[in-house]
């Protein structure tokens, strides 16, 4: 390891003094080839990699099949913090998803924190999954500070506004459905949580489902 990424393993340490180092399994240090997205990248060696613990819009919309609002925005700013350069994987509990993608908290040479640095200029938001969810208040935080200054995607949608309908929060999951979705009435009552603004929603740290898309980002 370089002097650089010792340094910024020192700096990552004194971040998250607030919770025990003990429970990431390990670090390891990588070179960035090529970034998919706002929140993915691929390494030298071919192993894609997806930031832990954030979304962003996406570069190819499932219905329309062309790049949502800002996402293009998002890829950009991510190249701009990471493309060609060397980077430190942080690993939580769990190391993979389903897709073999290894799941990190990535941080630059310098220090900076390329998740939260993600969210705090707009262009990605909280996104909670179990089990890997130990730096969720400190992302959750930044984004309450990238909404309340409408950065990126915050400052195109009207989430104050209240609502005839609302919208349905899982409060085991923190996924945001709208009311009419069935995946919605799936939900337990226990851990039904119902939001007539979605800037509530979003400040509490829900994001929401794919399947309903209870938001629609714009430009």
């Amino acid at each position: 390891m370089t002097a650089a990424l010792r340094i910024a393993s020192y700096l990552l340490a004194l971040a998250i003094l607030w919770c025990p180092v003990s429970v990431f399994s390990q670090t390891q240090s990588a070179q960035v080839e090529k970034v998919i997205d706002g929140v993915s990248v691929v390494l030298r060696d071919g192993r894609q990699v997806r930031y832990i613990g954030i979304d962003a819009p996406e570069m190819t919309d499932g219905i329309t099949g062309r790049p949502q609002p800002l996402a293009e925005a998002a890829r950009r700013c991510n190249e701009d913090l990471v493309l060609h350069r060397r980077v430190l994987l942080v690993f939580d509990r769990q190391r993979t998803d389903r897709y073999d993608r290894l799941l990190a908290y990535v941080y630059g040479a310098d220090g900076t924190f390329i998740n939260g640095e993600m969210v705090t200029r707009g262009l990605a938001f909280v996104w909670f999954r179990a089990p890997n969810v130990r730096m969720f208040q400190p992302l959750l935080e930044m984004q309450r500070r990238a909404m309340s200054s409408a950065k990126g995607i915050w400052g195109g949608v009207d989430l104050r506004s209240e609502v005839r309908g609302y919208w349905t929060g899982n409060a085991a999951s923190r996924v945001l459905h709208r009311s009419d979705c069935r995946w919605a009435r799936r939900i337990r009552p226990g851990n039904r949580v119902v939001f007539h603004r979605l800037w509530d929603a979003f400040w509490e740290g829900y994001a929401p489902s794919r399947r309903c898309r209870p938001v629609t980002w714009k430009p």
